[in-house]
């Protein structure tokens, strides 16, 4: 079950950035606290049916469901709400980011394919405090020792939520200066537009090259 846990993982990574580009494209007409609650009920949906998913089908996390489906829940939220924040600074660049990010980067450091003793110096450095090292540890110890704390690795996680907090601030303040730059007069009540050729475009590429 041990890769297992590792493969589940990468697969909530996928869904939750692709999510985010989702939100972030589509949503980009729609208020940022809209986009903002789209992301956090994706979250859930998301968590739920990999969960379901995962222990229907493959008869993963018998036992700790509740406790892995927290987890899960976390490590979901934290990918959107960061894939959100960050999607009006990156724009057509989010796929590549993200993917680097959640599904390359968690590969060579979450310690699910490679133990953090056999890795390279700089991918060991990251384990400490990656957000995918942070799943596969508790979610680890969850499963095979029970006896384990796991605040430590629950602490990246929420540390990771933070970060897609502040993420969340720093995409509306970007989002308002761009607003304040085109519209001099004072805001009129908002409106839908059609999508743009860019969005449009980019609803059409691959959020998933991995």
């Amino acid at each position: 079950m041990g890769q297992n846990i590792f493969f589940y993982m990468i697969a909530m990574s996928v869904g939750s950035y692709a999510t985010a580009i989702a939100i972030g494209a589509a949503g980009a007409h729609h208020r940022f606290r809209v986009r903002v609650a789209i992301a956090a009920a994706a979250a859930v949906v998301i968590s739920t049916v990999f969960m379901a998913t995962a222990h229907l089908f493959f008869g993963m996390f018998a036992g700790q469901i509740l406790s892995t489906w927290a987890l899960s829940l976390l490590y979901c939220a934290a990918i959107l709400f960061l894939g959100v924040g960050l999607h009006p600074i990156l724009g057509r660049f989010s796929s590549l980011t993200y993917a680097s990010m959640f599904v390359g980067l968690n590969f060579t450091t979450a310690g699910g394919a490679f133990n953090p003793e056999v890795q390279y110096p700089f991918f060991g450095f990251l384990h400490n405090f990656w957000i995918g090292a942070g799943f596969i540890e508790s979610t680890r110890n969850i499963a095979y020792f029970p006896h384990l704390s796991i605040a430590p690795y629950v602490a990246i996680l929420i540390g990771w939520l933070i970060v897609g907090l502040i993420c969340l601030v720093l995409g509306v303040q970007v989002e308002k200066r761009r607003y304040a730059r085109r519209h001099a007069h004072p805001e009129r009540p908002h409106k839908p537009r059609p999508y743009s050729e860019r969005v449009k475009q980019e609803l059409q590429e691959n959020v998933a090259p991995v």
